[in-house]
């Protein structure tokens, strides 16, 4: 496993790969994180080989020193992958983590919520979600079949996005830990790519440690 060297300036986030999709890298800068865009300016192991999957134990990932740890998205049933789970719920507070689709469901799980199967699911290109502090509304790329239960998370989040649709959870901001996630994909490609501004906000929870 080739691990990159730590290059001044920049910031190395882990892809704490839980079945994403191998199209395309999720970001990996190759400059500076002040000159980077909102897209590159984390730099993100998502190449073949380069990042660790969800069977590694927390220590594992960390002995690697990353500024942050990326959950990525991925298929099926997130209570079917509890050893995914387990290896989150060790990292929370210790480094701070972006989770995406797979990923949000899995840090919900770690942070002791529940998970349920939607009715019909959520598939393609132009579902209307809501960013609840600006009141904008992003259109999303999505894929899932199962969301997370805001309530059983008992206030240790904050919730800040819902499907407009069918008011369901699509983020959250955990209360007592540099972690955030959200249920779509702000990766998507081909777009939207009404949700990138994600990516600059783990680049800055990276180096200052805060929202």
């Amino acid at each position: 496993m080739n691990v990159h060297p730590m290059v001044p300036g920049l910031m190395l986030a882990l892809l704490f790969d839980s079945g994403c999709s191998r199209r395309q890298p999720i970001a990996e800068a190759t400059q500076p994180v002040a000159e980077a865009d909102p897209v590159t300016n984390a730099r993100l192991l998502a190449r073949r080989g380069d990042h660790p999957n969800a069977r590694r134990q927390w220590a594992e990932v960390l002995a690697r020193q990353p500024h942050g740890v990326f959950l990525s998205n991925g298929p099926g049933d997130p209570a079917a992958v509890p050893y995914a789970v387990d290896a989150i719920r060790d990292l929370v507070g210790q480094v701070p983590l972006f989770g995406i689709c797979l990923g949000h469901q899995l840090l919900s799980r770690a942070l002791g919520g529940t998970t349920y199967k939607l009715p019909f699911g959520h598939h393609g290109g132009n579902h209307p979600v809501q960013h609840l502090a600006s009141g904008h509304v992003e259109i999303t790329s999505q894929n899932h079949n199962f969301c997370v239960d805001a309530e059983s998370l008992g206030g240790r989040v904050a919730v800040t996005h819902l499907n407009l649709n069918d008011q369901t959870n699509e983020g959250m901001r955990v209360l007592d830990a540099p972690a955030f996630s959200v249920q779509y994909h702000p990766e998507a490609g081909p777009g939207p790519h009404d949700s990138r501004y994600l990516f600059e906000q783990f680049a800055q929870l990276m180096q200052n440690g805060t929202f």
